[in-house]
């Protein structure tokens, strides 16, 4: 939990040693502030360490606050994902308000970024892939983090891999209420710096709010400033409902290597409108795919680092040399693994120390006595030094991380689509490799052989030597011997005339067509576009239609990008999917009209609101 506004310490330093919850033990002070308490804190029977957090309320039992907060920590207690934080615990007791979170030890991406200066794309992807991953898991049970920022996400090391991340407080944000009755205005929970504008002026968040601090984070990371910054937090609140941040491109260094359109995703992060932002962190991901090379989501490898015990980061940042060795640790991605794969490290417990202890000296006639038990002592000593020398068992070798082994639907594919490149069916291998693209979005194979045969198809339509799609495969194999047999009867002249007037020419007539049937239609955009099919919206991509025979205009609309028109003849044994890629307006044209649009937002409201400022953290 982010640090508020300190208060003085002998309100807090008292509960110091008092059990919440008949569970945990408050050992010492993480954070104050005027709304939350956060401790150090121990399990008294499980003995694990935990963050206690005691939250300022004065709720009444039964009343809808108090409702809201019970519902709304219980739904975060059964969110697990790897890379949020977990909540453990919750409760209300002797007016107190409690939640027991994960503690996490690491350093703050804000003290990485400032210590870094900025990140390289290198370095950049795989913790913005993993933010969202968890932003993303937390957005598909309609949970909102509420106050993301820097200084919540937390780098860790997991099995050797760096820069694994941790998402912090996750969702608290929002088991805060102002209590009922009080008519003073419930300050804005967050860093300045990240609110988006609807918030600033007092209304509802959602995902696309998340959305808007995903845009700023980004934007501080790849250039080490925030995009909107002032002489104070109300002058940075302003900016953010009225200002443009200043355009990436123009703040980046000459030959940054960031992608364009990874660029312009992070603006549309930062659009004034939550219309015209991504809808939520699963939509950004999808864009981040088409943007940036897929072995780039992956981790570094670790180097070797002296550490003391306690891992937070404190204190001035590493030397110059220590700063390109960890540029450097960022770039060995060839070598990662996925950043979602994590096992259990196991503990090998050294052997009992053997503990010697010194016979007290004898004197007079009671020497003999002193002796005698010398010679025992030195005897158990021996037995129990000789029992400590054996080897103890062995915990079992620790696996080596996964490989990057495909799912077994994604290898099926892959040797169908390679089978059908071998064969010369460049389109059928087109569509296979775009089947397991489906399922395993970041199959590299896949990918570049998709790349390199849609090269081939448009030269080869442009030279004209494109053959056409296999249908022999869709001929039943008998049809070459079902072919017509009155054409060889007619080639023998002994075969009298009248024999094919006696076959009725209307014999084909007498068998009506049957009316083909509907045809499924996998339709797809990037970005995601709603669908309009013969000036009929169907819903938004992807999706599989189920279309009759026959010419069929789609349209598909996307905010920010301009109308694609195509026209598909769906036949029962013609193309079976589509996928359309928009192109982007004029970035100037769809800034003003982004703006025109936020103009519903007035930048008056809520710009006076009480505002509750966050300060770094120094612990999980």
């Amino acid at each position: 939990m982010p640090v508020k506004r300190s208060i003085p310490a002998s309100g807090t330093d008292a509960l110091i040693g008092q059990t919440i919850g008949s569970h945990y033990t408050l050992q010492r002070v993480l954070e104050r502030g005027p709304r939350v308490q956060a401790f150090l804190a121990t399990h008294r029977t499980m003995h694990r360490t935990v963050v206690v957090q005691l939250l300022a309320a004065g709720w009444i039992d039964g009343s809808p606050a108090a409702v809201r907060f019970d519902e709304q920590a219980k739904a975060l207690a059964t969110l697990e994902h790897p890379n949020i934080a977990a909540v453990h615990d919750h409760g209300r007791e002797s007016g107190r308000v409690w939640v027991a979170v994960e503690y996490v030890e690491g350093e703050t991406l804000a003290d990485y970024v400032r210590r870094m200066g900025r990140l390289q794309l290198e370095a950049f992807v795989p913790i913005a892939a993993q933010v969202l991953k968890g932003l993303g898991g937390a957005h598909v049970r309609r949970i909102v983090h509420g106050d993301l920022n820097a200084d919540q996400v937390m780098l860790v090391e997991e099995q050797g891999r760096a820069n694994y991340v941790k998402l912090l407080d996750l969702g608290i944000a929002a088991l805060f209420e102002w209590p009922e009755g009080s008519d003073e205005e419930a300050p804005m929970v967050g860093e300045p710096a990240y609110l988006a504008p609807e918030v600033i002026m007092n209304k509802p968040a959602d995902a696309r709010s998340d959305v808007y601090a995903v845009g700023v984070l980004f934007y501080h990371m790849l250039t080490g400033r925030l995009p909107f910054e002032g002489d104070s937090p109300r002058d940075v609140l302003h900016k953010h409902v009225n200002a443009k941040p200043t355009p990436l491109e123009t703040v980046l260094p000459p030959g940054h290597g960031v992608p364009d359109e990874l660029i312009h995703l992070i603006h549309d992060c930062l659009a004034k409108n939550p219309d015209n932002r991504p809808a939520d962190a699963n939509e950004i991901v999808e864009r981040m795919i088409d943007c940036v090379p897929a072995a780039m989501f992956r981790l570094p490898v670790a180097a070797p680092r002296s550490r003391g015990k306690d891992n937070l980061s404190r204190g001035t940042g590493p030397s110059d040399a220590e700063a390109a060795q960890d540029r450097a640790r960022s770039a060995t991605l060839a070598a990662a693994v996925e950043a979602s794969g994590t096992h259990p490290i196991p503990v090998i417990e050294p052997p009992p120390a053997v503990v010697t202890a010194e016979a007290p000296s004898s004197g007079g006639s009671s020497g003999w006595i002193f002796a005698l038990l010398a010679i025992v002592g030195v005897g158990v000593g021996v037995y129990f030094y000789l029992e400590s020398q054996k080897q103890p068992p062995l915990p079992p070798p620790i696996a080596a991380p996964p490989q990057d082994v495909p799912p077994p639907q994604s290898a099926a594919g892959l040797a169908k689509a390679q089978e059908f490149e071998a064969a010369g069916k460049l389109q059928e291998a087109l569509a296979a490799y775009e089947v397991v693209l489906v399922t395993d979005p970041t199959n590299a194979q896949a990918k570049e052989r998709q790349a390199a045969l849609k090269a081939m198809i448009q030269e080869a339509e442009a030279k004209g030597q494109l053959p056409p799609p296999d249908t022999k495969t869709d001929t039943p194999p008998d049809t070459k011997v079902e072919a017509p047999p009155d054409t060889k009867v007619e080639t023998p002249p002994e075969t009298p005339p009248d024999t094919k007037v006696e076959t009725p020419p209307d014999t084909i007539i007498e068998t009506p067509p049957q009316p083909a049937g509907p045809v499924a239609i996998k339709v797809d955009a990037t970005p995601k576009a709603e669908v309009l099919v013969d000036g009929v919206s169907k819903g938004k991509t992807p999706l599989t239609l189920e279309l009759p025979p026959g010419p069929h205009q789609f349209e598909f609309k996307a905010k920010g990008f301009e109308n694609h028109l195509e026209t598909l003849e769906v036949a029962a044994d013609g193309q079976k999917e589509l996928k359309a890629k928009l192109k982007r307006t004029d970035r100037k044209s769809f800034r003003d009209e982004e703006n025109a649009a936020s103009e519903q937002l007035d930048p008056e409201e809520g710009v006076g609101t009480n505002i509750e400022i966050t300060r770094p953290k120094k612990g999980g």
